[in-house]
């Protein structure tokens, strides 16, 4: 636990000091809500949903609109009421025992969009699991950086237009 907090320092004062470039140039003001791309991000620590933000506001893209939710069952009804273009689920979460559970109530809820799964505790086999399972993609917390969060866009862009409820059926039981 204590190297994951020296790394999460680490990466605010990056963070922080990339923010404070005076020969950066000024951001974009973000475009309006029709045309977001929408993140909802589902975690139970409230740190690692800023650095999603944060990781959202340095991003190249700044449509990239992020919806934070600390419960599973308020995310799905968000989802289902309004989906977005990607969802960000945490392993562990609040009220499910793992992302397995997360994914089928986002698909039983009707949501056949790209999911992608970010995990602070890595075990073999897990990857390979929850991509069989539906995720686009399953990346460690320490290596989420604002390049890899773009890469989790980039892919739920190319993803979303092969996505339909016909073919992602995986987990839905």
């Amino acid at each position: 636990a204590s190297v994951r907090k020296v790394q999460v320092q680490h990466r605010l004062h990056h963070m922080s000091s990339l923010s404070s470039n005076k020969t950066q140039p000024p951001k974009t003001a973000r475009a309006d809500e029709n045309q977001a791309f929408r993140i909802v991000a589902i975690d139970d620590d409230p740190l690692d949903l800023w650095m999603l933000q944060q990781f959202a506001e340095e991003a190249e893209d700044p449509r990239c609109v992020i919806e934070e939710y600390e419960e599973i069952e308020a995310a799905v009804a968000a989802v289902k009421a309004n989906p977005p273009q990607l969802v960000i689920l945490d392993d562990r979460v609040n009220g499910v025992f793992s992302a397995d559970a997360g994914i089928d109530a986002l698909r039983a809820s009707g949501y056949f969009g790209p999911v992608a799964v970010v995990s602070g505790a890595w075990r073999p086999g897990r990857r390979q699991a929850l991509v069989q399972r539906g995720a686009i993609a399953f990346l460690d917390k320490d290596d989420l950086t604002p390049t890899a969060f773009m890469g989790l866009v980039d892919m739920a862009q190319a993803a979303g237009s092969l996505l339909r409820p016909e073919r992602a059926t995986i987990g839905v039981r």
